[in-house]
């Protein structure tokens, strides 16, 4: 992550995840002439990234995300109904809820040019987040002229034309000068080629070896080759994703470095945490993991996170609720909250292996989730009841629909979650080359939802864990929601829609 950079002479820069100097190579060039030509090429940054550039020389500001979503970035404008002049702020991590922010769209970069009006400017260092490997900072521009404002908006794709998901936002009012549509090419559309059975039955088991090696391949960008005191963490239910990410992390790692996979729990009793469904799944994956490093027996470990309502309501209210806004609803609360626990580590190792010190696993910079599986490959039970519907054509179009709206649903949030406790959630399955080549293949290949559940969905990731020897109980699981196999759902026990506002994480 950039730090950032004071008394440049081309204005302050805020670089999370893009190389600083490249990113004002090619934003000082929009600055000059914000064409599409020149928007576009932000797209030659990979993985996830977010920026906000400041020229106090020109007046204006441009920031935005990439196509996934898979950083943070907000933003809230607020009206002085006396002077009727307006404050415009940005921030990774706003950490308030009902305080008219909203989240930056995924694959959306803004351009604001606020004319001759004399506004002002402050720059801090996020309040929320202190760890001093995660810097974050803040822009505020104040006293600002709302008649002078010019506004650009350069977007992925129809979807993002419209300025009607930020009704929200106190920037409703105001009204998008132009907008421009920006090409996302295959990594928003998936392969509409169809395939015969026999073609399917034909190309899914190399195709399956080929996941595999490209997926390898992806792990060895995310985890470090020789830095073999540094655990790896993953965040584990025992399913199908976290199961081949643990898999192929053995393969990948240096050979003394410890695998640590993250196991949550809810409850008040042992018993509770014994019986939350994904518990004994992950126990038999973590299981099978060890024979296959056998007779090694300390590569993989286990550590069962348990958490009692108590400390549930506790962690809540001190960061939960603070890492998950400026999203507010009962299924933002229970997955932010199971990630919350998960990324935080902190619990007891289950079936230690003797006489092998577990390292500190709780201070290592970033966790590995399986974010991305379930949108690419038809994880979701809504996928195959779309396709019982509307045939391909309305799973290809739910395919797209959650590509271009999972960063914002899900992504943004995870990524505040994780940082507040100083770690970087790595997704290797939205890794931007392998999105690329999963979304070039036909559907068929990826998803078959003639087959029962827990074969249909995510159908190639299935096989590729056969080739890898991974049992039928383990590879043919059907997918459990995180906040029901951990249990949190029903430590609730409340009869609550996920889509309602939770009342757990809004002021009073």
């Amino acid at each position: 992550m950039s730090d950032l950079k004071k008394n440049q002479p081309l204005g302050e820069i805020f670089a999370n995840g893009i190389d600083e100097k490249q990113l004002r190579l090619v934003a000082d060039k929009i600055f000059e002439n914000p064409t599409i030509e020149n928007v576009s090429a932000l797209k030659k940054f990979t993985g996830g990234w977010c920026f906000w550039y400041y020229r106090q020389d020109l007046g204006r500001v441009l920031y935005g995300q990439d196509i996934f979503g898979r950083k943070s970035l907000c933003w809230k404008v607020k009206d002085n109904k006396e002077t009727r002049l307006l404050s415009f702020t940005i921030s990774s991590f706003p950490g308030e809820q009902n305080e008219g922010w909203c989240e930056v769209r995924q694959g959306s970069v803004f351009l604001m040019d606020f004319g001759s009006s004399e506004f002002g400017i402050e720059i801090n260092q996020n309040p929320y987040v202190q760890d001093e490997r995660i810097l974050l900072w803040d822009l505020r521009i104040f006293n600002i002229d709302p008649l002078q404002i010019m506004f650009h908006r350069y977007s992925y794709d129809e979807i993002y034309k419209s300025p009607d998901d930020e009704d929200n936002c106190a920037f409703k009012f105001y009204v998008y000068n132009q907008s421009h549509a920006l090409d996302a090419g295959i990594m928003l559309k998936p392969s509409t080629e169809r395939l015969h059975k026999d073609e399917v039955d034909l190309r899914l088991n190399p195709v399956a070896q080929e996941f595999i090696s490209r997926l390898k391949e992806t792990l060895c960008k995310y985890i470090p080759q020789n830095e073999p005191k540094t655990p790896i963490l993953i965040l584990f239910s025992g399913g199908v994703d976290s199961v081949m990410l643990s898999i192929l992390a053995n393969e990948v790692a240096h050979p003394d470095t410890q695998i640590i996979l993250i196991s949550v729990a809810f409850g008040q009793t042992e018993s509770d945490y014994a019986e939350a469904p994904d518990r004994p799944r992950c126990i038999e994956a973590f299981k099978f993991l060890k024979q296959r490093t056998a007779p090694r027996n300390d590569r993989y470990r286990l550590v069962h996170v348990n958490v009692t309502r108590e400390e549930l309501a506790q962690c809540r209210n001190a960061i939960i609720s603070k890492a998950i806004a400026p999203l507010n609803s009962v299924l933002d609360d229970s997955i932010g909250c199971v990630v919350w626990f998960g990324s935080r580590a902190k619990g007891q190792e289950y079936d230690p292996a003797p006489d092998v010190e577990l390292l500190d696993y709780e201070n290592a910079p970033f966790a590995l989730v399986g974010s991305g599986a379930d949108e690419l490959l038809g994880g979701y039970s809504r996928h195959r009841a779309r396709f019982i519907e509307k045939g391909f054509e309305g799973l290809y179009e739910e395919i797209v629909l959650e590509l271009t709206r999972s960063g914002n649903r899900n992504w943004n949030r995870d990524y505040r979650v994780g940082i507040s406790n100083g770690k970087n959630l790595l997704a290797p399955y939205l890794d931007d080359a392998f999105v690329e080549w999963l979304n070039s293949l036909p559907l068929e290949l990826k998803m078959d939802f003639s087959l029962p559940r827990g074969q249909g969905e995510k159908r190639i990731l299935r096989v590729a864990l056969k080739h890898l020897g991974v049992p039928d109980m383990l590879a043919f699981a059907p997918k459990r929601a995180m906040q029901f196999g951990s249990r949190m759902a029903k430590l609730e026990n409340r009869k609550e829609k996920g889509s309602d506002p939770c009342i757990r994480i809004l002021p009073n």
